[in-house]
């Protein structure tokens, strides 16, 4: 997911989504949302983002 939002290192991630413009878009989301500088913080597809993967896959 890194390499296709041109991320492509893992240090810093808090920093690179932090203002991400698939965060701020709503193609990702954090798993934890009320804590966003935690250690622990990941990153996931929101449902806008697995319905547009879904969508491009199919060719639409």
């Amino acid at each position: 997911m890194q390499q296709r939002c041109g991320h492509w290192s893992r240090a810093g991630q808090a920093i690179l989504f932090q203002h991400s413009p698939a965060l701020q878009g709503g193609w990702i989301e954090r798993t934890q949302p009320n804590v966003p500088r935690s250690p622990t913080q990941r990153y996931r597809l929101s449902g806008k983002g697995r319905r547009w993967l879904k969508n491009r896959d199919r060719g639409e």
